[in-house]
């Protein structure tokens, strides 16, 4: 058996004893016999000999209470210290390993003593280091999914508390992360934590996350653009059922929009695209006209000359489009005037349809 343990001062026997006892303590389907630890030589089954009478020791470490509690937090401050709990991974005791580390997640509280916890996460990170197999993988996710989840509901239920400062001052560094896969997650983060709570949701990191519509990244740019709009729509809404007043914040957002039209590297980009954009999509589709002048009306009050030029370049680029449709219609009908004249200088009265 190849031992793994890289600590000099601990013999070799001594750490097959600990390794043994840990197998021991961790699982009722461990040997029931704990006077003699096996020899190098033990084989996997022999540590796995069932038990259903045998207490789980690391599963007592929930009770503070109990006189054994500091004995058996020292056995893990051993453990840890000695890495012995690689060797169960020499003697193929990965469903022993597994069940520790569902142990460990299920047992640890906030209010145990934090060098217990450092203890665990030292042999939690030894194991893994040595072998982080798709099972434990999977335990370690779970957990974290569940503890995230826990926070969010404490989050979302103080959203002025300690813990959602905190973690929107994470997510507003996120927003400027020299990674672009970093700064896409972060926009979207945003855009979903301001539609959750938008009454409450910080100004400025609503000015931050429209300030991506001008990151170097296009596709940061374009998945800016569209989150952005749904948040643009959902405050809408939300002013238009009377649950908001109109916010110049939010009204930011179709002011940032408009400047994308100066964009020369992305085609998406150009003004007869951008015209569609906030004709076609901005605003949600059940809203009324009148709602609609509304926060045009208040959009105005908030332009700069730089946005009355990319208006005027919307507009421009639009009246343009009418013009050469309209010349197009004209030389359509007059060709198809002259066709008809010829055809009745001819006597031929027929006329296609398709002129």
């Amino acid at each position: 058996m190849s031992v793994r343990c890289t600590t000099a001062k601990t013999p070799v026997s001594e750490l097959g004893f600990l390794s043994y006892s840990l197998v021991q303590w961790l699982s009722p389907r461990c040997s029931s016999s704990p006077k003699s630890a096996p020899t190098s030589a033990a084989k996997p089954a022999q540590t796995r000999t069932p038990s259903s009478n045998r207490s789980d020791m690391f599963v007592e470490l929930a009770d503070m209470e109990s006189p054994l509690f500091s004995r058996r937090a020292k056995i893990v401050e051993t453990v840890a210290r000695c890495k012995c709990c690689v060797i169960m991974l020499d003697i193929n005791c990965n469903d022993l390993v597994l069940e520790m580390f569902n142990i460990f997640f299920s047992v640890v509280r906030q209010h145990h003593q934090q060098s217990l916890i450092n203890d665990i996460l030292s042999i939690m990170v030894h194991i893994l280091n040595e072998e982080a197999s798709q099972p434990l993988l999977n335990v370690v996710l779970q957990n974290l999914v569940k503890e995230l989840k826990a926070m969010h509901k404490g989050i979302m239920t103080n959203p002025s508390g300690a813990e959602s400062q905190e973690v929107l001052s994470a997510l507003e560094s996120r927003l400027l992360d020299f990674d672009d896969r970093v700064r896409t997650q972060a926009v979207v983060v945003a855009c979903d934590l301001a539609m959750s709570n938008m009454i409450c949701f910080p100004p400025k990191i609503i000015s931050q996350t429209t300030e991506r519509l001008r990151d170097k990244k296009i596709p940061i740019r374009k998945k800016a653009l569209q989150k952005l709009m749904e948040v643009y729509r959902d405050y809408c809404n939300k002013c238009f059922e009377g649950n908001m007043t109109i916010s110049d914040h939010f009204e930011q957002i179709p002011c940032k929009i408009l400047m994308l039209c100066f964009d020369k590297d992305c085609m998406d980009f150009r003004s007869q695209n951008m015209e569609l954009v906030l004709a076609e999509d901005l605003f949600p589709a059940v809203l009324s006209v009148e709602e609609i002048t509304r926060h045009w009306i208040h959009l105005f009050s908030l332009f700069t000359p730089l946005h009355t030029k990319a208006l005027n370049s919307i507009l421009f680029q639009k009246q343009r489009l009418q013009n050469e449709m309209r010349t197009y219609l004209a030389n359509r009908k007059k060709e198809k005037v002259q066709y008809l004249k010829l055809a009745l200088a001819k006597d031929d009265f027929y006329i296609p349809t398709e002129m």
